[in-house]
């Protein structure tokens, strides 16, 4: 599967290395959110859902900010895990400062009235899949054998939603229930180009299997004219999604 989005030039982790990490969440109650226990749970039910480890740590007292990061910084340092920061810009450059240099990865939940930082990452941004193959498509929940069987290409677009939101659709394609989700649609295409909306943007990152490279645009995704001739075992059985 291929995925195209904008984001901010920072080391890439494959996916599959990060989905296995426990997740060390600090959570800041005053962060321009007054329903932080909703915030609270929806964050855990989500990464529950998706079979996440996790351990939140909840800031009441603006003062104890420095100090809780700190301390999950040091948990995740002990146990090879991820830094989160969940609040607005203030909790969040707290909280990047205090993983800077521990070694730790850090992400971010943004939730303050600006929120500066997420809009500069752009951690907002429209994200594009395509895939061609079957058992992809069926683990997340979409049943294009046919289509893809005709030699067409299947696109699913994430339009730009919260991180939570986000949170929540990465756990409903781990359930393979990703198309059910608000914000998600999907098509069949032989021939797609891809143009940002800005003429500042040139260049958009392209993530292959695993593999991340920037890419000038407009970038066109379409069908081989010629098929590949795979060689197939005379007993081969197609495996499917479980």
């Amino acid at each position: 599967m291929i995925g195209v989005a904008i984001a901010a030039a920072h080391r890439e982790i494959e996916c599959s290395v990060v989905s296995a990490l426990p997740l060390y969440i600090v959570l800041n109650a005053g962060s321009g959110n007054s329903e932080t226990e909703t915030t609270f749970r929806a964050i855990s039910d989500v990464l529950t859902a998706a079979g996440r480890v996790q351990e939140i740590f909840r800031v009441d007292d603006p003062a104890r900010l420095g100090e809780i990061a700190g301390q999950a910084v040091a948990k995740a340092r002990q146990n090879n895990g991820i830094v989160v920061a969940a609040g607005g810009d203030g909790t969040l450059n707290t909280v990047a400062q205090a993983t800077l240099g521990s070694g730790c990865q850090f992400g971010v939940i943004p939730q303050g009235t600006f929120n500066y930082f997420g809009r500069t990452h752009e951690l907002r941004a429209l994200t594009l899949f395509v895939s061609n193959n079957r058992l992809q498509l069926e683990q997340v929940g979409l049943n294009e054998s046919e289509i893809v069987e005709a030699g067409k290409l299947v696109a699913i677009v994430l339009r730009p939603v919260s991180m939570l939101a986000l949170l929540w659709l990465v756990a409903r394609g781990a359930m393979g229930n990703l198309v059910g989700g608000h914000g998600v649609q999907h098509f069949p295409f032989s021939s797609v180009t891809v143009t940002p909306s800005s003429r500042r943007v040139r260049r958009l990152r392209v993530s292959t299997d695993g593999e991340t490279a920037w890419m000038d645009t407009p970038i066109e995704f379409r069908v081989a004219p010629e098929p590949l001739l795979l060689l197939n075992p005379v007993d081969a059985v197609p495996e499917t999604a479980t």
